[in-house]
């Protein structure tokens, strides 16, 4: 450690240090042999809150990460702690502020404080407002970073709310595109990652389950939209066309085509954004936010369309929790159920499966902790496409990877069913990929390496 940064760390933490009774010596050992007394004015100005003391803090102040929210079944917590253990095997001061026992009143202790960072996941706390109207974060000096997971329609009302100096994190390139756009927020592109890294991963000869997948059922998709597709009410009527467009474009994002089928006729020949009355970002904004749930619920349609394939192929396929008890394929003898799995005991699951299955929730540029995690514990990872999974990865190399519309399919076996059949079957085959797939995601996916692509997004000055 440089003189420095001990001499920041003097003045940071200098009246908890006075407290202890060890300020004094701490000053003494600093200024040591310093005979033109240049630690001296140096530590002097930081006490006084200099710009050296702001510069400082970004290097060296401690990064606060809120902890405990229990949402996903723990999930999200669970990244908050491993990207918090990741920054400490940095070097870096990680402070935890756990909601579950401090709750939202402990929040105040931050106002008129500073830190390198404040970082939440999934978080509604930057939105807070207090009495006056104010945001309770403007009163706190730092950046303020949120990582969304989920389409930011739904999160359109904290980011109205936002306050300043604030960075969203995303797993999608389009989502931060989005952000930007129409909220006028900085976004930027960075995915969770899995954890914990496993070196030496199980044999996949060994592992008992043909084929996981960790991702919840959402009961009666496809019925829901065949009655909104028919309903013939105007909304209706634009959102069959926007579906065709979706399952017709798979790679593009679900707002681009959204403005594409705007811009053209209705049946009774008016254009589409006339009739809704869109003709700005805002009214876009607005009415995307109403009918945000059409490409979540197809992503379950395909969902469940790609398991029940699976299972009347024979093969069996291992999922969690009571939601799957509603699916119409439930009392098949392939479908194995097990309890719900909370915060980081689901990433242990993928040690005993051959393949993980993965269906995004309609993300179309990005990726997820999933196919991390599958590939960090030694799976072969099967995943719908994404622009990001096809720069990054390579088909029957590191993973597999099939378009969404081999489950379109009416007649026969869906392509992507065969193909993991016929992987299932060929140990050397699902060998190779596995321990390709590990190689890649210990290089480029760990929370090691999401921590020092975080720190280099923050101002060093």
């Amino acid at each position: 450690m440089d003189w420095k940064q001990r001499a920041f760390e003097i003045a940071y933490y200098h009246e908890k240090m006075i407290e202890e009774g060890t300020f004094d010596q701490a000053v003494i050992d600093l200024v040591a042999g310093d005979t033109e007394g240049e630690r001296e004015r140096f530590l002097e100005g930081l006490l006084k809150e200099d710009d050296n003391y702001h510069e400082l803090v970004k290097q060296y102040g401690p990064i606060v990460i809120f902890v405990g929210d229990m949402l996903c079944y723990g999930v999200i917590d669970n990244f908050a702690r491993c990207l918090g253990d990741a920054l400490e095997r940095l070097g870096r001061v990680v402070l935890y502020y756990d909601l579950g026992e401090n709750g939202e009143e402990g929040l105040a202790e931050f106002a008129g404080k500073e830190y390198a960072a404040l970082i939440g996941m999934q978080s509604y706390l930057f939105s807070i407002r207090l009495k006056d109207g104010s945001a309770l974060f403007d009163k706190v000096r730092g950046k303020k970073i949120n990582f969304v997971f989920d389409h930011p329609a739904y999160f359109r009302n904290h980011f109205f709310k936002a306050p300043a100096d604030y960075l969203v994190l995303t797993p999608d390139r389009n989502y931060a595109e989005y952000i930007k756009r129409y909220y006028k927020l900085d976004a930027r592109f960075l995915p969770p990652a899995g954890a914990p890294p496993v070196e030496e991963v199980m044999d996949q000869k060994a592992r008992p389950y043909s084929v996981t997948f960790l991702g919840s059922y959402l009961d009666g998709m496809e019925e829901k939209l065949t009655e909104l597709r028919r309903s013939g009410d105007d909304i209706g009527t634009l959102a069959d066309v926007w579906i065709e467009r979706m399952k017709a474009k798979l790679p593009e994002a679900p707002e681009v085509l959204l403005w594409e089928v705007l811009d053209e006729k209705s049946p009774d020949g008016r254009i589409w954004k006339d009739v809704f009355e869109i003709s700005t970002d805002s009214d876009f904004e607005e009415f995307y936010a109403d009918i945000r749930w059409i490409p979540l619920m197809l992503a379950h349609v395909y969902r469940e369309r790609v398991i029940d394939a699976l299972i009347r192929e024979g093969i069996p396929v291992q999922v969690y929790g009571d939601t799957w008890k509603k699916a119409p394929f439930y009392e098949q003898i392939n479908l194995i159920v097990s309890p719900e799995l909370i915060g980081a005991e689901a990433s242990k699951e993928y040690d005993t499966a051959r393949v993980a299955l993965n269906v995004m929730t309609w993300h179309k540029d990005g990726f997820t902790e999933r196919l991390a995690n599958a590939m960090l514990r030694g799976a072969v990872v099967a995943t719908d496409e994404t622009k990001y999974v096809r720069e990054n990865f390579t088909d029957e190399e590191d993973m597999v990877i099939f378009p969404l519309h081999d489950l379109d399919e009416t007649d026969g076996t869906p392509e992507c069913v065969k193909r993991i059949k016929d992987i299932l079957s060929d140990d050397e085959r699902r060998e190779r990929i596995a321990a390709a797939g590990h190689k890649k995601a210990m290089e480029s996916h760990t929370w090691d390496v999401r921590a020092r692509q975080l720190l280099a997004l923050l101002p060093a000055k």
